[in-house]
């Protein structure tokens, strides 16, 4: 790369970030693909200034200037760009997300997202982290509050400040009120363990039963596509589901 290049490259890189104004964060992937070496160089030269600050490898932030100093960034905005970084998409979910559905009461001050593969836990090293590890490939188009009920589901009896009828209860209910797809979830739910299908199938069915307004918020063919990726033979076993769901039984859940 000749020097004249690498000058243009620098300029245009600091150009840009003055121009976006503070508590933003920089990555390699906002500056043109082709000139990475010297993107590099130059954010590196940044730094070494004090225009911005180096996060991690690949990841800078221009903080703002407030009456109390220099702004910090947000947690959950530096570790959704660390895991760009590394190639991983993610969805939030988990216990960070149950309180925000109306799961449980109890907050959460990890950050929990879905990832698509094993990760490192320590990737954010300034507040606590929960990864865990779900099959985003095949979910293709999942929203956070979709993923976060599959993971309640999977989670079923062990949230905290809260029961499984709780959890049951309110999910149908997000159901019954719109806020939630139920032909979505039954999609989704194909990549699921068996045992998430069968609940997401029995909680469906306990709608339709409902009549006209269950039958428009659940629809036979997605309680078909669930039932056909069940094993006839096979039973479920999830404590305090058949108080709950009257069609338990027939979808196998002791």
């Amino acid at each position: 790369m000749n020097k004249p290049k690498t000058l243009s490259v620098a300029h245009a890189v600091r150009s840009r970030i003055l121009r976006a104004g503070g508590d933003r964060l920089w990555m390699y992937a906002n500056f043109p693909a082709g000139d990475r070496v010297a993107v590099s160089a130059a954010l590196s030269r940044l730094a070494r200034a004090g225009l911005i600050t180096r996060l991690r490898a690949g990841v800078y932030y221009r903080p703002r200037r407030t009456v109390l100093g220099p702004s910090r960034p947000d947690p959950e905005v530096v570790l959704d760009a660390v895991l760009r970084r590394c190639g991983a998409d993610s969805v939030r979910s988990g216990i960070g997300e149950y309180s925000r559905l109306g799961l449980t009461t109890q907050a959460s001050g990890a950050i929990t997202r879905a990832v698509p593969r094993r990760m490192n836990r320590a990737i954010l090293r300034e507040v606590p982290v929960h990864l865990s590890t779900r099959p985003l490939e095949k979910q293709k188009g999942i929203r956070p509050e979709e993923r976060t009920v599959l993971d309640a589901l999977r989670d079923l009896g062990r949230i905290p400040d809260s029961t499984s009828r709780d959890v049951l209860e309110r999910i149908g209910m997000l159901l019954r009120a719109g806020r939630l797809s139920f032909s979505r979830l039954a999609r989704f739910a194909i990549a699921e363990p068996p045992r998430i299908r069968a609940l997401l199938g029995a909680i469906g069915e306990d709608i339709r039963a409902e009549g006209p307004r269950g039958r428009a918020v659940v629809s036979k063919d997605a309680l078909h596509a669930l039932r056909s990726h069940l094993n006839a033979l096979s039973t479920y076993s999830v404590p305090g589901a058949r108080e709950v769901l009257v069609s338990a039984a027939s979808w196998r859940i002791a």
